[in-house]
């Protein structure tokens, strides 16, 4: 073969392969996080093969350190001590592996034994300990010890929200930001060493907050998540693959794109959210989308019609589809169920299909890139 004709066959294989290698890599996971389907229930199998029917190409799911290890054992660093209960995480693992989906794996909640007997919104006493369990749990899912591999991870749910870290103030200083950086430190490191290879997501961040305290009854504290993101990156030596965030609207009936007061942060106000973590890590953040969803009326008097339902998912994913520094979305949750009190499933308890499950699926096969079957 001559070499003018070696050269034209290599540029005429390259015009095949570009249109396909363009496209794919417009692809990103889409999936749904709901344990009580996944995990819990009895036809959990049957769930995770509706959900990748639908779809998906990721699960997200919660290792909640406070019920995987309600007592301290004895050898924290030990994939097999006794004390761990994970038999169901290593459930969901496999049968996800089975239906083509990978698992992100979202690290939140501290023990008893380690916080000092508190609830499971406080910081460990001693990090060490849960950069042992990160690095347990990191190296039990690092694909070398039969338990699967997990390559994508978060850590701490909605760490700006005093429902699940506390204090979010001293006084009237804003101080859950500096403690979280230290519970993502402490987390990453394990997770790295038990998985060299794991990508991290820091933040996981709630759409809204006050930035001030409240003395209002029966509301917690808060900081908003641009504020809280903005004093996270003051703190040194973050390492992170994605910045994990809910963008949910600010009520059950609000749409996808409702205008809300920047520093909260939902779908409308993401680009802002994008620009500001871009300027204060220096680089280009993607951004993960680790909860969305819209709850349904009549279960949740106040939530949308089925309809609506369907219209809202359809413009959310075309929202996080559209914007570049998107790089996942996950829909909270796949079916209703009584042991979730969030009804914003694509299917009825009974297993029915609401619309928005055909609406969401279209859309997610294009935006995944699975195959339908």
């Amino acid at each position: 073969m001559t070499h003018s004709l070696r050269l034209l066959l290599i540029a005429f294989v390259a015009a095949l392969i570009a249109p396909a290698a363009a496209q794919s890599a417009t692809h990103m996971p889409v999936g749904f996080f709901d344990d009580a389907s996944f995990r819990w229930a009895d036809n959990r199998q049957a769930n995770l093969e509706q959900a990748a029917a639908a779809g998906a190409t990721v699960i997200h799911t919660s290792a909640n350190w406070a019920q995987i290890a309600p007592k301290r054992p004895a050898t924290a660093s030990n994939i097999d001590d006794p004390a761990y209960r994970l038999g169901d995480l290593d459930e969901l693992v496999a049968n996800a592996r089975t239906n083509g989906l990978r698992v992100l794996i979202d690290v939140t909640g501290s023990p008893r034994w380690a916080n000092g007997n508190k609830t499971p919104n406080h910081m460990p006493r001693r990090l060490s300990d849960l950069t042992t369990f990160t690095r347990m749990l990191a190296t039990r899912y690092n694909g070398r010890h039969g338990h699967g591999t997990v390559s994508m991870w978060a850590v701490w749910n909605e760490p700006n929200l005093s429902l699940f870290l506390t204090p979010q103030y001293s006084g009237k200083k804003i101080v859950s930001a500096g403690m979280y950086a230290k519970l993502y430190r402490a987390a990453y490191a394990g997770i790295k060493k038990g998985n060299p290879s794991a990508q991290v997501a820091i933040g996981e961040t709630s759409p809204l907050g006050r930035d001030h305290p409240t003395g209002l009854r029966g509301q917690g504290q808060s900081v908003a998540p641009g504020t809280f993101a903005r004093l996270v990156a003051r703190q040194k030596g973050l390492k992170f693959s994605a910045w994990a965030h809910h963008p949910y609207p600010s009520s059950l009936s609000a749409k996808p794109l409702e205008k809300v007061r920047y520093p909260n942060v939902s779908l409308s106000q993401l680009p802002r959210f994008e620009k500001q973590l871009n300027a204060t890590f220096h680089r280009n953040v993607p951004i993960w989308i680790t909860e969305y969803g819209h709850e349904t009326k009549p279960t949740e008097p106040h939530g949308v019609t089925y309809a609506v339902q369907a219209a809202y998912a359809k413009q959310a994913l075309q929202v996080a589809r559209a914007d570049k520094q998107v790089r996942m979305f996950v829909w909270f949750t796949f079916r209703d169920s009584a042991t979730n009190p969030w009804q914003s499933g694509l299917e009825k308890p009974n297993g029915a299909h609401k619309p928005a499950f055909a609406t969401f699926s279209a859309l997610a096969h294009l935006i995944s890139g699975r195959p339908r079957t």
